[in-house]
């Protein structure tokens, strides 16, 4: 039970050809954002519940700095993005 089965591989091989797929999309018709500021800041059009959300969940996301946060300030680290 501990090997991968041919289902296994197939749903891997699957999601990589899914997401290469997107990427090379985005490639070619990637919308207004041409440069590599432009990306990176979002045309400066984001709104504040994306950037919340994507902020708590990388606070959340890192097993080691849960714990961190968890002992030092004595409280789970999805209380502190409420």
């Amino acid at each position: 039970m501990n090997r991968f089965h041919i289902v296994d591989y197939v749903v891997f091989v699957a999601l990589l050809l899914i997401s290469l797929g997107i990427g090379v999309f985005q490639a070619f018709t990637g919308g207004k954002q041409r440069t590599t500021f432009e990306y990176l800041m979002g045309n400066r059009q984001l709104k504040l519940a994306p950037v919340a959300l994507s902020i708590c969940v990388t606070m959340i996301s890192g097993k080691n700095e849960d714990t961190i946060i968890v002992k030092d300030v004595g409280q789970c680290p999805l209380t502190q993005c409420l």
